[in-house]
């Protein structure tokens, strides 16, 4: 990739953070550099030189630069991107990172209740645009289990959820919106949450808070009956006239055929009845529920989502907004699969400490949330001269792996070098209407190829 237009990109990034001196906020833009440059999960991999991978190690295991500095100038600079546009996604999910740890000498925890290993936990919230276009990191909460986790034998009402994990969503929440009210009030976040987050600490703090948010239902819940008798959600949303259809392409997966699925919407307002056992105290929480249940098929893999929002919801326009928010949530699997198994491979790091787990992988995050970015301007900007995101080095190495013959008097296009990228990258949907375009997995394998040996061309033309 072009060196300026990734120096550009760390500055804005990595530029902010106040480490406390203005050498280890430039050793830190460097870092995001490379790592943009060359991302893989272990130092001694993304740097090239000894003196490059001395000082990286350095700011890493540094105890006064606190991996808390790092992450705040990554989501603070999202937020600033976040101004240019009228209103945002912010998918939130949490995922786990496995780490080598046999000896049990890394500050980790408890990753899997039945059959353990060793990492950490992290809640992460991803701001994604309305084309679909991944804008940057918004927060990040990490914890580590250190007690074993029990496996509830029966469905009970959450008891001091300040004790309980249910909290890391409260506190991403409450994080993303100030940093949002904070750098973009002209930008609305619209928070899309899955069925984690069907608890009464996460609704009651989104009604109390006015946030604009959307969960997945994964509880019958209870609602307060206008005559005073009881009435369940899923229930009440069965007898709702529907609002309308509409058709949705499903993609391909293993085991599963492509289909076209018809999607019959119904809506409804509604007043959740939570109780909770601790002083038996009750919350009425106001929300709109919108249901998508695909018509016509019998699969196990049927869509049938059941959604609380506080959004509108009573005409079939708005309904049908709020089920395309919350397909927005898949972005930020995505981005924890190009962050832990495809691109970064943050899970390979050998760093022993807490913070510098933290401080490594946070670069890698945000060098991952970039690269989603990057994989989406095929779809959106295609014309994009291929000389903004790759040197010449890198593309005359795309053509040499390929056995292919450059025309040095065309000017190449994003959407064409990105092409080559993915076909070295070993890309088998080119012509599969499915998955028409290559994701951040597969670029990525392909550019680690193109830059191995865009660095030797690079090297015998220093050398002539």
């Amino acid at each position: 990739m072009d060196a300026q237009t990734i120096r550009d990109w760390a500055r804005d990034t990595f530029g902010g953070a106040a480490l406390g001196d203005p050498r280890r906020t430039e050793r830190l833009v460097a870092m995001g550099v490379a790592a943009a440059r060359n991302p893989a999960g272990r130092v001694t991999q993304v740097f090239q030189t000894s003196a490059e991978r001395e000082g990286a190690f350095r700011l890493l295991e540094n105890d006064a630069v606190r991996s808390a500095r790092v992450s705040e100038a990554v989501f603070d600079a999202s937020a600033q991107l976040c101004t240019e546009e009228t209103i945002v996604f912010v998918a939130v999910d949490a995922t786990s990172l496995s780490l080598t740890d046999r000896k049990k000498t890394r500050e980790l925890g408890r990753v899997g209740p039945r059959f353990p290993t060793r990492g950490l936990h992290v809640m992460s919230a991803l701001a994604v645009d309305e084309r679909g276009a991944s804008v940057g990191l918004m927060e990040q909460c990490w914890w580590a289990r250190t007690r074993r986790v029990r496996v509830k034998r029966r469905r009970s009402y959450a008891r001091q959820y300040q004790k309980k994990e249910t909290r890391y969503w409260v506190d991403t929440l409450r994080s993303s919106e100030r940093r949002m009210r904070e750098s973009a009030p002209e930008c609305r976040a619209w928070y899309q949450l899955d069925r984690g987050a069907d608890s009464w600490p996460v609704l009651k703090f989104a009604i109390e808070q006015k946030l604009l948010i959307t969960v997945r239902s994964a509880y019958p819940r209870r609602l307060l009956a206008e005559d005073g008798g009881r009435e369940y959600l899923r229930e009440v949303l069965k007898k709702r006239p529907i609002l309308g259809h509409y058709s949705i392409r499903v993609p391909a997966r293993p085991n599963r055929p492509a289909r076209v699925a018809r999607i019959a919407v119904r809506a409804k307002s509604v007043t959740i009845d939570a109780r909770v056992t601790v002083g038996n105290r009750r919350y009425f929480m106001p929300f709109n529920a919108v249901s998508a249940q695909e018509v016509g098929y019998r699969g196990k893999d049927r869509i049938n989502w059941l959604l609380l929002t506080t959004a509108p919801a009573k005409t079939f326009k708005q309904a049908q907004l709020v089920i395309a928010g919350y397909a927005s949530r898949w972005k930020v699997e995505e981005f924890h699969r190009t962050w832990k198994r495809g691109l970064c491979r943050v899970e390979d790091n050998q760093l022993q400490s807490r913070s510098a787990i933290l401080k490594w992988a946070t670069i890698l995050a945000a060098v991952a949330a970039r690269a989603l970015r990057l994989a989406k301007l095929i779809r959106t900007s295609p014309d994009i001269p291929a000389s903004e995101e790759f040197t010449e080095y890198e593309v005359d190495a795309a053509f040499i792996l390929l056995k292919k013959k450059r025309d040095r008097r065309r000017n190449l296009t994003l959407c064409e070098v990105l092409d080559l990228v993915a076909d070295i990258g070993g890309f088998t949907h080119k012509y599969d209407r499915a998955h028409p375009l290559p994701g951040p997995t597969v670029l990525g394998r392909g550019l680690e190829r193109v830059r191995i040996l865009a660095l030797g061309l690079k090297n015998m033309a220093d050398l002539r």
